[in-house]
């Protein structure tokens, strides 16, 4: 019988990292360290396959109005925490993903972490100039003023505690190894496979302008390898401008852009080539994945995770916004693949991972929080 339990908090399950981070965790929690984990979401959207055996709650917020406008947030974290009591009983530890979440819980009572999945300094406000700029981040800093966070890196973890808030923590996202080789062996759509070929490089991550696809674009059209590129995400705020990209570069019958894929993993697992072309991430949990299938990658050396991932791989990395560079890996890594194969580093073993987290939820961590 499962005793402890702990929440997982997150706006939706649509297609994107820090939603795979969260299934992950609440999956590994269960199946390792028998902590009875549960999802709260607060949109009926789900892209994301969740396992059967973990309880995904939706809890339907009040609509934001102009006369519940000053309380909306405190009443919000009221309403969540009358429904945790209620419907899933006492909780050890419930972890706020993203800032949607994160506003709310700040006002909550229970015992509530902040997981930051990206850096904040550029994620928040790295785009915003003067009086925006210094509202976006005193407006930021006053999410974390009560709850410890979790970082997912240490190069996330040094930007919060450099412009955020110091009581904070790193523990790195889990890949549950065991689950991607064993959905890596589904078969690909027939119709796919011949638009495919043998012979392709891929990308996956939602088109949206953190991911820098342009960036990749222009390398591997410059790169001149035969190889297709396939990228595998769902079509954000940047998908139209890379199909003009696409046609300015005259590659439309060498990109093929498929959507976002509950199961990525038969396309990853079958490709040549495995190519990050980020301008920031928290922990790109993409390039775990690859390595885990034993698939050659490339990364730029954003802020933050990649240097961290491949820290004992430094050939695998190419500098941010390095057209020339990214263009050069590419071609080297198709011609000498075993190159740029990398391995897990063993502090981010889901192993340890998972055990970092089980003392969290239990008050044993020997981190200071």
């Amino acid at each position: 019988m499962l005793i402890n339990k702990a929440v997982f908090m997150i706006k939706t399950l649509n297609g994107g990292g820090a939603e795979k981070v969260v299934i992950n965790l609440a999956k590994l929690l269960k199946d390792r360290e028998n902590i009875d984990s549960h999802i709260i979401t607060f949109s009926k959207e789900k892209q994301h396959v969740v396992d059967k055996d973990i309880n995904v709650h939706f809890i339907s917020l009040p609509k934001k109005t102009f006369l519940n406008s000053f309380f909306y947030k405190r009443k919000c974290a009221q309403i969540i925490e009358h429904y945790i009591k209620h419907n899933i009983g006492k909780v050890e530890a419930v972890f706020s993903n993203l800032t949607f979440c994160d506003k709310i819980m700040k006002y909550s009572k229970m015992r509530v972490y902040h997981i930051i999945h990206s850096t904040t300094s550029i994620a928040e406000w790295g785009s915003k100039k003067g009086i925006s700029r210094l509202r976006a981040k005193n407006k930021t800093k006053n999410y974390y003023t009560k709850h410890p966070s979790i970082c997912v890196s240490k190069g996330v973890l040094e930007d919060f505690k450099k412009y955020i808030n110091k009581n904070a923590i790193c523990i790195y996202n889990p890949v549950n190894s065991e689950m991607i080789k064993k959905l890596s062996q589904e078969k690909i759509l027939e119709q796919e496979k011949k638009l495919l070929g043998k012979k392709y490089i891929i990308a996956v991550g939602n088109i949206k302008q953190a991911k820098n696809y342009p960036l990749l674009l222009k390398a591997y059209a410059k790169s001149g390898i035969e190889e297709k590129l396939l990228i595998v995400g769902g079509f954000r705020d940047t998908y139209e401008n890379c199909l003009v990209l696409v046609k300015e570069l005259n590659l439309e019958n060498k990109v093929m852009f498929l959507g976002f894929k509950q199961n990525p993993y038969p396309y990853i697992k079958r490709a040549k080539l495995l190519v990050l072309s980020s301008s920031y991430e928290g922990l790109p949990t993409i390039l775990l994945e690859a390595i885990s299938l034993g698939v050659p990658v490339i990364s730029t050396n954003c802020q933050s995770g990649p240097a961290e991932i491949l820290k004992n791989y430094r050939q695998c990395l190419s500098k941010i916004n390095d057209v020339d560079e990214l263009a050069n890996k590419i071609k080297d890594a198709v011609s000498n693949p075993n190159k740029y194969i990398a391995q897990i580093p063993e502090e981010m073993s889901d192993k340890n991972i998972c055990k970092e987290y089980a003392n969290t939820i239990l008050h044993k961590s020997l981190k200071k929080l």
